[in-house]
């Protein structure tokens, strides 16, 4: 999230990207983020939501399943520990 001064919270990180360039990166034409010609900034996006989406398939839903699971395991050993029935016997002589 981007709070710049004054202005209102922005999220995400395209936006942002293209937040930072439209305000200050017109100011700096050797420094912008993003290309001068719509074609090329189209691209840009392009290639940005080719990533993103590739990474969410192949990355980010895995890592939360497997957060889910492990969470889920947890619950279970602890509801299972707390249906544990432990007996202490004194050693036979």
């Amino acid at each position: 999230m981007l709070l710049a001064e004054g202005d209102v919270p922005i999220v995400g990180g395209t936006v942002i990207s293209e937040y930072i360039d439209e305000t200050r990166g017109v100011l700096k034409r050797e420094r912008r983020l993003f290309a001068d010609t719509s074609v090329e900034r189209a691209e840009i996006r392009r290639l940005v939501d080719w990533y993103l989406g590739k990474t969410e398939n192949e990355v980010t839903r895995h890592l939360v399943r497997e957060r889910k699971m492990d969470e889920a395991y947890r619950s279970w050993l602890q509801e299972l520990r707390g249906r544990a029935y432990v007996e202490l016997r004194e050693a036979p002589q």
